[in-house]
């Protein structure tokens, strides 16, 4: 438990596959409980059972966290080799860890009077606003709102070291009124289309 508190009965949504469940039973070494505190280390039985795996969320279906696959952060370089625009990290935020692309670096940001200095990269202990997509959506919230669940690691693929630190300043979730398309065309619509008819010429000697 890292923040709030859980009952016995409460309805609990796993995150980030948003699936419902109740809780049924909370057990500790010492027995179970009807309720669960923050810092409490807990077994959690949920009814009806749902696939959780390591690095999910549990909140309160009530007020829970949407996941995202793009957010704003500030971040801070911590790799000797600078920072690579659009090159593949993992991104790791307790223990779920995602693919993670710094799409934008907004500026750079200076230590010592706090400005905001226009940069295509950042270099070792330099701290800058970026943003970054995720190859799936993870359930990050605002560092100012909570520190666990608002805070990442970048980590190298290829050497796996811990290349840089991040702290969530908000999502940026798509539009909803972007809707998807379909835009293949086969062989009778092109056909129409153009007025053509496809053919294959064998030439021979």
């Amino acid at each position: 438990m890292s923040q709030g508190e859980f009952k016995v009965g409460d309805e609990v949504v796993i995150l980030p596959s948003a699936k419902k469940a109740k809780i049924s039973r909370l057990a500790t070494f010492d027995g179970d409980i009807q309720s669960a505190p923050s810092g409490k280390a807990i077994t959690m039985v949920l009814t009806p059972e749902v696939d959780a795996t390591r690095g999910d969320f549990i909140e309160g279906a009530d007020n829970f966290t949407i996941p995202a696959d793009r957010f704003s952060a500030n971040l801070v370089w911590l790799g000797e080799e600078e920072l690579i625009h659009s090159r593949s990290y993992y991104l790791i935020n307790g223990s779920a860890m995602v693919a993670a692309t710094i799409t934008t670096i907004r500026h750079r940001i200076d230590i010592n009077n706090g400005e905001h200095e226009s940069t295509r990269t950042l270099a070792m202990n330099e701290i800058g606003l970026v943003e970054i997509a995720t190859d799936s959506p993870i359930a990050l919230t605002k560092y100012s709102e909570n520190r666990i669940s608002g805070n990442f690691v970048i980590v190298d693929r290829v050497t796996l070291n811990t290349i840089g630190a991040g702290m969530v300043v908000h999502t940026l979730r798509r539009a909803s009124n972007i809707t998807k398309h379909d835009y293949e065309i086969n062989k009778a619509t092109r056909s129409k289309q153009k007025g053509q008819r496809a053919k294959v010429i064998w030439m021979t000697g």
